[in-house]
């Protein structure tokens, strides 16, 4: 029959629309046998390797043993003949079969995928998947890297070396997927992510700002900091604040906050971006962390700060981090803005309640003395600073200079006045955890008491204070590194040259 029909068509007795389809007729007659009913891949007219691709679709996790071990070895089978581009499709399609990824086999995938043979496009490709596959299937080291086995080390070294060679090649989506794979399994070898770096910001124009802050962030997954990627970074964020996504803007501005990369403009622009509320699907929570950055970073937008707190209030309900963020903010706006900030500062019987809180998730009152010692460090700056301007203007005044010297005696009047009282503040704050359990706490002083002079008492402060900062910061340097490196750079950057805010104006 199907040779009749063949020679019909070929005489033309068959109208070209009613043509027989001599696929359809051999499948019919010779693939399946026939009238039999049973039906395959090649029924649908599928070459061997669509066919594997479909079957990987249902390859759940609760497939049968007998059908993963067929699938692993056609897989397996098919690597290594399949030109790049198929091969990566197929490395792709493991990635939502959970009922193939186990170590053992990603051991086999890795051995028959040579770097060398692949594309940058396709290696890229391939690298994400098996680094998510690794990070899922293998176990964790004591810092909380994946422990890789001798193959799956040796394709992501072998990986990373052959790209290292092509990085001025790789597309900047690319080069943002090879850092953050890397960082997933934990291979962040310096030399490659300085390569990485300085080929992103040799053409971070290329780069659109999601590409940019996915590499950033995945800088920050590693554990790795260079400060021309993130002022590269900064600077293309700038004229893309509305096209980023709020969560994105929340974590990227947190990877500047993290490693202190101040950007002036950048502010500027995610402070008018956000004035009226947040946008771009941001959440509270997430405004309330990209607030915490800007008081990190020491920049000051009235409305995005008075947008925040109307954000906050309006929640039904916030997580304790974000509570814990709040307050810190609250501190840090206390200290160094407090002119602008009264007009709409928290009632005291919410600080109270943020005070609580705080004091049970982060360790309450040393952290508080720290924050405190801090704010004084940056009022003693402001003094220094304040001495330099005003020093400089009187050897320039060469008239009635006595106009000026009120000035400047003002100033530092009301600057000493801010720094003593923030140091009586964290005075108070650490007085009770240098008391011994179950000691009283001492009332006013009573006639038997010799009373002391003035300069004696002012500089039992000042040693006291010292004393308990220095045993304040042994301890959080002890219980929380990384917080402490953000305190010394908030001392760093407390003095006005450098905390220049972003809007002096309400």
């Amino acid at each position: 029959m199907l040779s009749y029909a063949q020679s019909n068509v070929a005489k033309g007795k068959v109208p070209s629309d009613k043509a027989v389809d001599t696929a359809s007729l051999q499948q019919a007659f010779t693939i399946g046998g026939g009238a039999s009913g049973h039906t395959g891949f090649s029924m649908k007219g599928l070459s061997p390797f669509d066919s594997l691709l479909q079957r990987l679709d249902t390859a759940g996790a609760d497939l049968p043993s007998e059908d993963r071990k067929d699938l692993q070895q056609q897989i397996t089978s098919f690597l290594p003949k399949l030109e790049p581009g198929k091969a990566a499709d197929l490395v792709g399609k493991l990635q939502a079969a959970d009922g193939l990824r186990s170590a053992a086999f990603l051991d086999e995938v890795c051995k028959l995928l040579p770097a060398s043979r692949f594309t940058s496009p396709h290696l890229t490709r391939i690298l994400a998947v098996l680094a998510n596959w690794a990070a899922a299937v293998s176990g964790s080291d004591a810092d909380g890297k994946p422990k890789l086995s001798e193959d799956a080390r040796s394709f992501f070294t072998t990986s990373a070396a052959e790209l290292s060679l092509r990085l001025m090649d790789v597309a900047p989506r690319d080069l943002s997927q090879i850092a953050n794979a890397m960082a997933t399994i934990g291979q962040t070898e310096e030399r490659f992510f300085a390569s990485l770096a300085r080929a992103s910001v040799a053409r971070c124009e290329r780069f659109a700002a999601e590409e940019i802050l996915l590499l950033c962030l995945a800088f920050d997954k590693a554990n790795l900091v260079h400060v021309p990627l993130l002022e590269a970074a900064a600077k293309l964020l700038r004229h893309q604040v509305s096209q980023v996504s709020g969560e994105d803007l929340s974590k990227g501005l947190k990877s500047l906050a993290t490693c202190c990369v101040r950007d002036l403009e950048l502010g500027r622009s995610v402070g008018e971006h956000l004035a009226q509320g947040p946008k771009g699907r941001l959440s509270p929570e997430e405004f309330c962390s990209l607030a915490w950055t800007f008081v990190t970073l020491g920049f000051y937008h009235d409305q995005m700060f008075r947008a925040v707190f109307k954000a906050l209030e309006d929640a039904p309900s916030m997580p304790g981090d974000t509570l814990c963020q709040l307050y810190e903010i609250h501190l840090a706006l206390k200290a160094f803005r407090e002119d602008l900030y009264g007009k709409y500062e928290l009632e005291e019987a919410a600080v109270q309640s943020l005070k609580a809180h705080y004091r049970k998730q982060r360790g309450g009152k040393l952290r508080e003395a720290i924050a405190f010692l801090a704010a004084a460090s940056a009022r003693e700056a402001q003094l220094d600073a304040t001495d330099q301007v005003f020093l400089k203007r009187l050897q320039a005044c060469h008239g009635d200079c006595d106009s000026l010297r009120a000035e400047y005696e003002k100033s530092r009047r009301s600057l000493q006045s801010l720094e003593e009282e923030t140091l009586k503040r964290a005075t108070k704050a650490l007085a009770p955890s240098q008391r011994a359990p179950g000691a009283r706490v001492p009332g006013p002083l009573h006639s038997h008491v010799s009373k002391r002079s003035k300069a004696s008492t002012e500089s039992n402060l000042h040693k006291f204070v010292l004393v308990a900062s220095v045993v304040g910061l042994v301890i959080a340097a002890f219980f929380s590194p990384r917080w402490l490196q953000q305190a010394n750079r908030l001392l760093k950057l407390s003095s006005p040259s450098e905390r220049t805010p972003i809007l002096s104006a309400v």
